[in-house]
């Protein structure tokens, strides 16, 4: 979907453009002028509502210095000729400053691009595809390939060896033709979709991580770039290739299999296939243009929808899963400890925290909610209470007397910690519910 930006506010910034291109040559330009020029046209954008909000997720802070710097940045990747004494219009390839103006305003409204991130996966994740597929679907945005899949043949630049496994992920956005300047939203959005979508799997016993202790039958190293792409129709086109953090590659090259379904619920859980696994997934990653969540509820608001109220509940939830889990996945690859301890901290804060403390304090809350959440009984649930207590005040100790260093004990605390992170992650998934999509269709989009 388009950005969607009105008429008069096309025509103001493309009349602030065509003076931008008619004033100034590639030597007679300094970039920290061209970037305050241009942040007087961002001025002219919307602050707020949808348009502002697409903008800022696709593009980031200052958009249209972003956007003219990668279409220069693009011509000269294609090998055009660009002269010292060629005017800025000139060197985006049109003969007069309006015609160039007029262009590139046309080209920015019909933002977001669409991308497909790819990364190679270590071996021993391939048996989650059976031997006749290609690929295996968690949503529509969301699928794991092998080498033999057509979205993975065409790729440039990608070792693709017999038994390789790649997780793909289709978002929309933009990235600029040039990283020396930017720091692409798109990709850091698409980095903690997957960091999430592995926390996801983790609770969902999709995949398990091995021991450090386990000796693997063969050592697979995987690379630890995200290889992106532009999606244009059928064609791909590669866009540039982008370092993930050692911490995360090595928690991916751990990851196998998951052999069952780690539940604390009883047996019916454990009954649960792949299928319905997916299905939770699916519910959490439907749509990862985040930006149309805050258009649905203004559609909502506007036809005065009678279970609005609901809808809000499902997406807050759906939105406070993908945090939760990528912080838990932050909490398994950061090396210090302690800052671990209080990662997996806000994971519980995440999911158990709310505005109003003022009667209880947040770690009564948050201890209260989670005992709720987990505990079977009313002895489980004062337990859990009480662990909770003493986690907190080790993280008290970290936040507010910088606490580096975790004794023994501490140490099992973090392990502890971590495992109830697990269960509260696991308990509020199975919340969420699956055909809950569906029936917002039905009623309402």
């Amino acid at each position: 979907m388009a950005i969607g930006i009105n008429e008069n506010c096309k025509k103001q910034i493309s009349k602030r453009l065509e003076k931008l291109f008619e004033q100034y040559s590639n030597t007679q330009t300094d970039i920290q002028w061209i970037f305050k020029e241009l942040q007087h046209i961002d001025n002219i954008l919307p602050k707020h509502g949808h348009v502002y909000e697409k903008i800022r997720q696709y593009i980031g802070s200052y958009p249209w210095f972003t956007f003219i710097i990668s279409a220069i940045s693009d011509k000269l990747k294609q090998g055009q000729k660009i002269s010292d004494k060629h005017l800025i219009y000139e060197s985006l390839g049109y003969n007069t400053s309006k015609d160039a103006a007029k262009a590139v305003v046309r080209q920015f409204d019909t933002l977001p691009f669409e991308y497909l991130f790819t990364f190679r996966l270590n071996e021993k994740l391939s048996s989650l595809l059976d031997s006749n597929k290609q690929q295996l679907h968690f949503s529509e945005s969301i699928w794991l390939a092998n080498s033999s899949c057509p979205l993975v043949r065409q790729l440039k630049g990608i070792a693709k060896e017999d038994h390789s496994i790649f997780f793909q992920i289709r978002m929309p956005g933009f990235i600029p033709f040039s990283s020396n300047f930017f720091s692409p939203p798109t990709i850091h959005q698409a980095i903690s979709f997957f960091k999430s979508f592995i926390g996801i799997s983790f609770a969902l016993g999709i995949f398990e991580v091995e021991s450090f202790y386990k000796i693997p039958q063969r050592v697979v190293n995987i690379a630890n770039l995200f290889h992106i792409h532009r999606v244009d129709g059928e064609e791909l086109s590669h866009c540039c290739d982008y370092p993930l953090s050692y911490g995360l590659t090595e928690l991916i090259n751990r990851m196998v299999p998951g052999d069952r379904l780690k539940s604390f619920y009883g047996n019916e859980d454990k009954s649960q296939n792949t299928r319905s696994k997916m299905e939770f997934v699916n519910a959490i990653f439907f749509d990862l243009d985040m930006s149309n969540q805050y258009q649905i509820i203004k559609k909502l608001e506007k036809e005065k929808y009678e279970h609005i109220e609901y809808v809000k509940a499902i997406l807050g939830l759906k939105n406070k899963l993908l945090s939760a889990a990528e912080w838990f996945v932050e909490s398994q690859i950061i090396e210090s400890e302690a800052m671990a301890f209080v990662q997996a901290i806000i994971v519980l804060e995440i999911l158990y925290s709310g505005s109003d403390t003022k009667d209880f304090g947040i770690m009564k809350l948050i201890g209260n909610r989670l005992a709720y959440s987990i505990g079977k009984h009313s002895v489980e649930r004062d337990l859990i209470l009480k662990r909770f207590e003493n986690l907190y005040e080790t993280r008290s100790k970290i936040v507010h007397r910088g606490k580096k260093d975790l004794l023994i004990q501490e140490e099992q605390q973090l392990s502890e910690l971590k495992e109830l992170c697990f269960k509260a992650l696991l308990s509020e998934i199975n919340c969420l519910p699956t055909d809950w999509l569906k029936w917002i269709n039905k009623g309402c989009l």
